[in-house]
């Protein structure tokens, strides 16, 4: 449309250490089938005027691919955080007292001023955001220790106190081993829940899958990896149904 302001991407984040794996593979298939929802239902009516833009972060290539696309193009999309350097909040207090100012470690890690680490594009993009998607294992019941970095390094963002804004979503898989354990995600969503808070979203329903020990896992089960499709497909259905105007 004519006029519009320029859409801000939606971000797909992968946070395991671990290439290959069964949360990388769900994040794959969740951007494939939501790409594919988004472009069918598009072509379908001339009235859907929401295209699709997506974070273009550092990548890597993979190979499983069924649909026949480009494996490329699909994992462009998708910002892998172990090829990123997250430093871990320092406790500085800075954000308590200046929230105002830029996070100290903006400047500094690893290598001084000229090679700052990733945080501060990462959360940026972030509070901008239309929609974000994380996939991630759980590790000792929690979080990968490169995610936890990265959503410690957001209080500063919680310091200065952004609203919730309306349709803004969280949408998250999260992938265990475990096949038992009352609270095995617990502790995970509640942190997500406050960590995207901060930055003005609100959490989806998740996706929580069990059971996916080994890295192969969810490639051999077509009842999970039907569940990822489907959860895709009804978060590409929501973006469409809540378009801007």
């Amino acid at each position: 449309m004519p006029g519009r302001p320029a859409q801000a991407p939606g971000l797909f984040w992968a946070a395991s250490p671990r290439p290959g794996g069964n949360s990388e593979l769900a994040i794959k298939l969740f951007y494939e089938t939501f790409s594919e929802t988004l472009a069918e239902q598009q072509s379908a009516s001339a009235e859907i005027n929401y295209p699709i833009t997506v974070d273009a972060g550092l990548h890597s290539p993979w190979r499983w691919n069924p649909s026949g696309r480009s494996p490329r193009s699909i994992a462009k999309e998708i910002t892998f955080l172990r090829n990123l350097s997250l430093v871990p909040c320092r406790a500085c207090g800075r954000c308590s007292s200046r929230p105002d100012l830029p996070c100290p470690l903006d400047f500094e890690p690893p290598a001084g001023p000229d090679a700052p680490d990733d945080a501060a594009r990462l959360l940026a993009g972030l509070a901008d955001a239309p929609f974000v998607v994380l996939a991630s294992p759980i590790y000792f019941y929690h979080l990968p220790a490169g995610l936890k970095a990265l959503i410690d390094r957001g209080q500063i963002y919680w310091m200065r106190g952004q609203k919730a804004v309306p349709g803004r979503k969280a949408h998250v898989i999260l992938t265990a081993a475990r096949e038992k354990g009352e609270k095995l995600f617990s502790g995970s969503l509640l942190t997500l829940k406050i960590f995207f808070a901060a930055f003005g979203l609100s959490l989806a329903e998740p996706l929580l899958l069990r059971g996916l020990d080994g890295p192969a896992d969810l490639r051999g089960n077509p009842g999970l990896t039907g569940q990822v499709r489907d959860y895709a497909r009804a978060a590409a259905l929501e973006r469409l149904c809540s378009k801007p105007d």
